[in-house]
């Protein structure tokens, strides 16, 4: 069965602009949180000696970014920081003359679990990144006449190459609002990147229906970023920044903790109360699947009903 998703647009547009406006206000769980506050992991992991908003930060934002599938972000930014420190020479143009056994192995030593796959792709995009683009990945995003998260990937994906390994739309989208957000480029149109957070409280919040119980995240995230981006655009949100900001401290910061901590969370989170309970993501994280079937795990236990 082909995979289909239903995007309510009225209760989307109610409970995705709900969180917008607290997140801009400041309001409920973003009194504590938010991204102008340091808190969070991009800005709270910059290497030392490298300013914020400089090419060499654009540098080590684009490697960075590469490897945050599958792993927690706060931990691997750390981990990327300390190896930047340690090992320079595998953010830069030295990086076509390194062996791949040895970036896997640097990888390997910082921590990074899935230091084999890792190390290709950091390896293949680096040399990707030299030979396209300049070293500038910067550049990245002026592709076509309207920047565009649908340009940048035809350009990046151009014919049968596959010029930066590991970047799709998600990751290109995370990348570009991270540069966004430092002020190094414009916004990208469609540039949502939704993670395995975003994508629980669009499920958790009845936003979206799939048409089956089972189904890929990578295909599920690609369905949001479209409707999501244009629910910001027809609802005069010029920029998707605040939204996915809003959306990903919500989620690491709170909904994980929501079935253990639910008083805390009826009193911060502004969706509360039109929520069904966070999803399980083991299948998430093993397989890369959603797993409807085991949606009733974690609801908080003071809303179950008897």
């Amino acid at each position: 069965m082909i995979e289909v998703f239903d995007f309510n647009k009225k209760r989307g547009k109610k409970l995705l602009i709900s969180i917008y406006e607290a997140y801009v206000n400041e309001e409920k769980l973003f009194q504590y949180r938010h991204s102008t506050n340091g808190s969070a992991p991009q800005n709270q992991y910059i290497p030392k000696g490298v300013k914020r908003g400089s090419s060499l930060h654009a540098v080590f934002l684009f490697f960075a970014v590469l490897l945050t599938y599958r792993s927690q972000s706060k931990v691997w930014f750390r981990q990327c920081k300390e190896l930047y420190e340690k090992r320079p020479f595998l953010f830069g143009p030295d990086i076509k003359n390194i062996p791949l056994e040895k970036v896997q192995k640097h990888l390997r030593e910082s921590g990074f679990i899935y230091h084999q796959a890792g190390g290709y792709r950091w390896k293949r995009s680096g040399e990707g990144l030299l030979k396209e683009f300049g070293g500038n990945p910067l550049a990245i995003f002026n592709s076509g006449s309207i920047r565009s998260i649908e340009n940048v990937l035809k350009k990046v994906k151009e014919g049968a190459n596959n010029l930066l390994p590991g970047y799709g739309p998600k990751l290109l989208s995370l990348l570009a609002m991270l540069y966004e957000e430092i002020g190094a480029i414009e916004h990208v149109k469609g540039s949502f990147p939704c993670d395995v957070h975003i994508q629980n409280q669009c499920l958790s919040l009845g936003i979206v229906k799939p048409n089956k119980e089972i189904f890929k995240n990578t295909s599920f995230a690609e369905f949001l970023r479209k409707e999501i981006s244009e629910l910001c655009y027809s609802n005069s949100i010029e920029t998707t920044l605040d939204l996915s900001h809003a959306m990903w401290i919500l989620g690491s910061e709170l909904c994980i903790y929501c079935r253990k901590k639910p008083r805390l969370a009826e009193y911060l989170c502004p969706v509360f109360g039109d929520c069904n309970g966070r999803i399980k993501t083991e299948l998430y994280y093993k397989k890369g699947r959603w797993n409807l079937e085991e949606k009733k795990e974690i609801l908080p236990l003071f809303r179950r009903k008897t």
